[in-house]
């Protein structure tokens, strides 16, 4: 979980009336956006249960889905295999809990789908200073048309 915003109170000289507090939490392959505010939920109401006076309200604004692609599904392993082909480096396979679209695309396309580019998200992106070198969009591009270009010849997929 991640607090992304708090806002609360008129003025510094002043007691708050309210506090809002905007959590962010990823969701993983078994769980629902319900599920997991409900589990939220819970652990909040044990602990308000030891403050006299407070109320509290919790609401799901958002829900990306979660995805998950086996290891061994074709698609995974022709994206490695084209990627190393064209010169990427070894990587190993993973899960990545940023958002996307993947989600969607399999939930409710039926679509597998995978995520795979240059640069690095926890290094690189979303900094005033975001950049992705020139020898990783190339390798990532030749990366792209191998794997197009072998699942259209060949239906890898």
């Amino acid at each position: 979980m991640s607090v992304g915003t708090i806002k609360g109170g008129m003025t510094t000289s002043a007691v708050p009336d309210y506090c809002s507090v905007m959590i962010d939490r990823r969701l993983l392959p078994h769980e629902t956006g319900e599920s997991a505010l409900e589990q939220f939920r819970r652990q909040l109401d044990r602990e308000m249960e030891r403050r006299d006076g407070l109320t509290h309200r919790v609401a799901l604004r958002m829900e990306l889905p979660p995805s998950e692609v086996e290891e061994s599904h074709p698609l995974v392993q022709a994206l490695a295999r084209a990627a190393r082909d064209s010169g990427a480096p070894p990587m190993p396979v993973g899960g990545w809990g940023a958002a996307s679209d993947g989600g969607y695309l399999m939930r409710d396309a039926k679509i597998p789908t995978v995520l795979y580019g240059p640069g690095s998200i926890v290094g690189q992106a979303h900094r005033p200073d975001e950049y992705v070198s020139i020898d990783q969009t190339i390798i990532a591009a030749r990366t792209y048309l191998t794997l197009a270009a072998r699942v259209l010849t060949q239906g890898l997929v």
